[in-house]
């Protein structure tokens, strides 16, 4: 087994990558059978790097992915990737009826005080759509958007 532990470069004393939480909201489509009980991960990417692999394990809610459902992950003390520019996102196809439809995911950085919203509005299942169970997702806004606003 190897430890991989990731430190800011220092210049003069001064860190140059600062540590944030990263909250993740991930959103079940309102469609049937949107939900799954696969495992699901995913990586973010940023002007700085990428997070490696997050599992999204821990929820605010116990049952995840349930159709029409947000769930909300937290990742602290994680090197601050700046912009965000992706997320790759994918599941093990595991369960009784993996396929699932996400609607999007949005990714607050505490550090920046920005919420960076990922579209997808796609299944990620072997039977569905193009049969893929791994979406790459560009950011919708690199521009601050309020997304609590109703329009």
């Amino acid at each position: 087994r190897t430890l991989i532990c990731e430190m800011p470069a220092v210049i003069d004393d001064e860190e140059m990558v600062e540590l944030t939480t990263y909250t993740v909201s991930v959103k079940t489509s309102d469609v049937t059978a949107a939900g799954t009980d696969a495992n699901v991960w995913m990586i973010i990417f940023g002007e700085n790097g990428d997070t490696g692999t997050l599992t999204l394990k821990e929820s605010n809610n116990t049952n995840k992915f349930e159709r029409k459902q947000t769930d909300t992950f937290r990742f602290p003390d994680i090197l601050s990737l700046g912009e965000l520019s992706k997320v790759r996102i994918w599941h093990d196809n595991s369960g009784v009826a993996p396929g699932w439809h996400l609607e999007y995911v949005d990714v607050h950085d505490d550090i920046l005080g920005k919420k960076f919203r990922f579209q997808c509005d796609r299944w990620l299942a072997k039977n569905e759509d193009d049969g893929q169970i791994m979406r790459e997702l560009a950011c919708a806004n690199n521009d601050a958007v309020d997304f609590d606003e109703k329009t």
